[in-house]
């Protein structure tokens, strides 16, 4: 049997690591909600809840920086400022909320994560087998690339609602909330290469199975 190179052993030895983290978190996250939930009573816990959104026309009049030769600079912060604002938890139910809220987005996350994993585990132990060109990988490498699209239109549309909600909610002074559609366009990027990836790959095997098949 081929032994595999040292690059490839660490590749698989960090997807463990990776999978098997993510495995224990999907355990203990349950676990510590139902804790924090149990013990929502306690009038002696700090809960806080945080309205999250991007804040613009901020007042830095109150706000200076001088330099080493006592030169004073004009302070200014750039429009959609991504900014938290923090309100105190008073109620049991609405730390409920909180926490059921905490559980569905560590399960969404998670969920997203182990099915990235376990595509890339996938595909290496067809490399450690010697025969990666399969058209299963093709599959996976694109389901890699649908899940990172997926996950930068599923942030963006979270920072939507999230940014949108507060600045329905909230009244403030000195500064603005907006409610902004932020895209991380590199991983957008990357999630179409991967895509434009995964039809090469299925060619490139296709091809190699009817060259196969001709001989």
């Amino acid at each position: 049997m081929k032994q595999s190179s040292l690059s490839l052993r660490v590749l698989k030895l960090v997807l463990t690591v990776c999978w098997w983290g993510s495995v224990i978190m999907a355990v203990l996250v349950p676990l510590a909600l139902v804790y924090a939930a149990s013990s929502s009573g306690n009038p002696k816990s700090d809960w806080e809840f945080s309205y999250t959104g991007y804040a613009s026309g901020i007042d830095t009049s109150s706000l200076s920086a001088v330099d080493r030769d006592g030169r004073e600079g004009r302070v200014e912060f750039n429009e959609g400022t991504w900014v938290q604002v923090f309100y105190p938890i008073e109620t049991s139910a609405g730390r409920v909320k909180l926490v059921l809220l905490i559980a569905v987005v560590s399960g969404v996350v998670l969920a997203f994560f182990l099915v990235f994993i376990k595509q890339l585990k996938d595909i290496l132990d067809t490399v450690s087998e010697g025969d990666p060109f399969v058209e299963v990988n093709a599959g996976r490498v694109r389901l890699i690339g649908v899940l990172l699209i997926v996950g930068t239109f599923g942030q963006a549309l979270l920072r939507l609602v999230v940014s949108g909600y507060a600045d329905s909610s909230l009244r403030t002074t000195g500064f603005q909330l907006d409610g902004n559609f932020e895209m991380n366009f590199m991983q957008l990027i990357a999630g179409v290469s991967v895509l434009v990836l995964s039809e090469v790959f299925r060619l490139g095997t296709k091809m190699r199975e009817e060259q196969e098949l001709t001989v």
